[in-house]
């Protein structure tokens, strides 16, 4: 008979790892892509996760603590790509909430033994205690992967560098006072650490609750931008309206005007008359494409490398369903003109200023690719391009946004550069 529930609590306490691994695999793979898509490296990856997170946390030692910490980066850097500062963000978001619940756990359920069954329990029955806190984990982390799974996956991809790291100064607080709660406080007090778990849990939901917050603010600010390009664009459509509907009134003047030019035998004056006429007529606006946000940003760009005396150049052709976001969408054709158009100005006069841009989409996939010619130096530094506007390159500041977004669509980004020339090509794949 022992045997037997020795046996059963076994095979519970077994399913209640591999499920609690499952669980923090989902966690972090809402905050950093996997970098492996094989099924048995995800099994392998939810093992080691199973065993890390069921590490026995007792008080007034760190052996626990800090075993689980020193397994827990291995693993992110082996199954998990991505930039290192993500990575250590969302081990010090989840890493608290794995000591907490399991010492709270493992800690009431000593509360419970010593106090509740006052230390009377039968072997199996201990076991069954033990078992049953463990499998109350799984209830606890389902409940946690819900919010993370409401409030992280699309946030972190707007966020920036810094958002990053401000998010890991605030989950250092919890991060450090978990580890040092649990070293100082003793057996027979050790319930005092309680509402320090219950606070790092709700630290560390808060700051995945920031991270929503955080992206609502960029997208404001790059929905907020749009809507200017926009402005701008159906502004200077209804000048060329109104200038149209003036013509139009006074066309029977102009008419005149021609009429008698070609009855006294003015031909040229008539013909320069009618020419001036013709570019009275002629729009500003174009219409690249579907998208009246993309179209507001191209029609923008393009008057302002006109006013920089730049040769500028689209070859568009977008339908009207893109597989990405309109805001995404603005914000690359944005950032990446006005990085040509900067990198143009600071070519001398009397040389040649041209940008050419591409764009297409074809089966869902997305190409662009923009060339613009320069003469400033180009400087790298840790594989990012350096900005300077004093100085040189001012493409450092838009490629770090653009390869956010190329980032966020899982595409790819290249960046070429010769003497004169400065190349951006994007690809992102369909779906």
């Amino acid at each position: 008979m022992d045997f037997a529930v020795d046996l059963i609590l076994l095979l519970v306490d077994d399913i209640s790892i591999l499920a609690y691994g499952l669980l923090l695999f989902l966690i972090f793979r809402e905050f950093v892509p996997l970098r492996f898509q094989n099924k048995i490296l995800w099994v392998a990856e939810i093992l080691c996760m199973g065993v890390l997170g069921n590490v026995i946390v007792f008080p007034d030692e760190i052996t626990g603590t800090v075993g689980s910490l020193i397994g827990l980066f291995p693993i992110l850097i082996i199954f998990h790509k991505g930039s290192w500062y993500r990575k250590i963000t969302s081990a010090l978001i989840v890493y608290p909430v794995m000591m907490a619940v399991s010492f709270l756990l493992q800690d009431m359920g000593q509360q419970m033994w010593k106090y509740v069954f006052r230390m009377s329990m039968s072997e199996n029955g201990e076991d069954a205690l033990f078992v049953f806190m463990r499998v109350l984990k799984v209830p606890i982390w389902y409940a946690i992967y819900r919010y993370v799974k409401i409030w992280v996956p699309k946030a972190i991809r707007m966020l920036t560098r810094k958002m990053w790291l401000i998010l890991s100064i605030i989950s250092l607080a919890s991060f450090m006072g978990i580890i040092i709660i649990i070293y100082k406080c003793g057996y027979d007090d050790s319930y005092f650490a309680w509402p320090v778990c219950a606070a790092t849990l709700i630290t560390s939901m808060g700051c995945c609750y920031l991270c929503t917050y955080m992206a609502k603010i960029v997208r404001s600010d790059m929905e907020l931008e749009t809507a200017r390009y926009q402005k701008s664009y159906y502004q200077e459509l209804e000048n060329s309206q109104q200038t149209v509907r003036r013509m139009r009134h006074d066309m029977k003047n102009h008419l005149s005007v021609v009429e008698t030019l070609l009855r006294d035998g003015k031909y040229e004056k008539a013909e320069e008359y009618l020419q001036g006429l013709d570019q009275k007529f002629v729009s500003n606006v174009k219409n690249y494409c579907p998208d009246p946000a993309v179209n507001a940003v191209l029609n923008a760009k393009m008057q302002k490398a006109r006013e920089e005396k730049t040769d500028c150049e689209y070859q568009v052709e977008l339908p009207e369903k893109l597989p990405m976001d309109d805001i995404d969408l603005c914000s690359l054709f944005a950032n990446t003109l006005d990085n040509a158009i900067e990198a143009c100005m600071k070519i001398p006069p009397g040389k040649k200023r041209r940008i050419t841009l591409k764009a297409r989409c074809i089966n869902g996939n997305f190409s662009y690719e923009i060339v613009n010619t320069k003469d400033n130096l180009i400087r790298e530094k840790d594989g990012s391009f350096v900005t300077d506007k004093e100085d040189s390159g001012s493409h450092g500041i838009g490629l770090r946004s653009v390869r956010q977004i190329v980032s966020r669509y899982g595409g790819e980004l290249e960046v070429r550069y010769t003497e004169d020339t400065f190349q951006v090509t994007v690809f992102l794949p369909a779906g």
